[in-house]
């Protein structure tokens, strides 16, 4: 919430949302917020039931409702496509793209995709959590694009440290150079 802070609308997408626990807190929480959830297509049936279950007020649409490349995505609260969607998202069309572990559990060319999507339809944050050594490609490594981002905080993951003391988890946070943040 606070890396999207604004007095305009503003959109998130989670890669990989898994049932859409953090979507049912950043809907819950964040008027004028448009959470965008891309996963593996079966898991879209698990997440749009929870939310229609939770929000049945709210306007949440599904993949194949709507054309992705003509919608007004900030008339909705929620939007769920499949992961082969996100290539369809316009070009900085989302405020902050977020990703928790999953990407450490991509093939290298997979995770290189969509370091480059998030790249590309990111216009402020690029938000992940993800492993350095058991990982096809370590977290250090992601190839965003640091022409247009820079990363301003990596930390550990701590959460996790009293289960594992030897946890390779981290928490990133990559920043528009564009974008003046405080």
């Amino acid at each position: 919430s606070r890396l999207t802070k604004s007095k305009n609308h503003r959109t998130v997408l989670e890669l990989g949302g898994g049932f859409g626990g953090l979507a049912y807190f950043l809907i819950r929480d964040n008027p004028g917020l448009t959470y965008i959830d891309a996963d593996l297509p079966e898991n879209m049936a698990v997440t749009a039931f929870h939310l229609l279950s939770a929000f049945p007020e709210k306007n949440i649409t599904l993949f194949g409702e709507f054309d992705l490349k003509t919608a007004d995505l900030s008339a909705y609260e929620a939007v769920l496509i499949p992961n082969f969607a996100v290539e369809s998202l316009a070009d900085n069309s989302v405020d902050l793209a977020f990703n928790s572990y999953s990407l450490a559990e991509m093939s290298p060319d997979t995770i290189s995709n969509f370091a480059q999507q998030f790249s590309r339809i990111s216009s402020k944050f690029i938000y992940h959590i993800n492993h350095t050594s058991v990982s096809a490609v370590s977290a250090d490594s992601f190839d965003f694009d640091f022409d247009k981002f820079e990363l301003i905080s990596r930390a550990p993951a701590l959460w996790n440290l009293a289960r594992n003391k030897d946890m390779d988890e981290y928490e990133y946070i990559y920043k528009a150079k564009a974008l003046e943040y405080s």
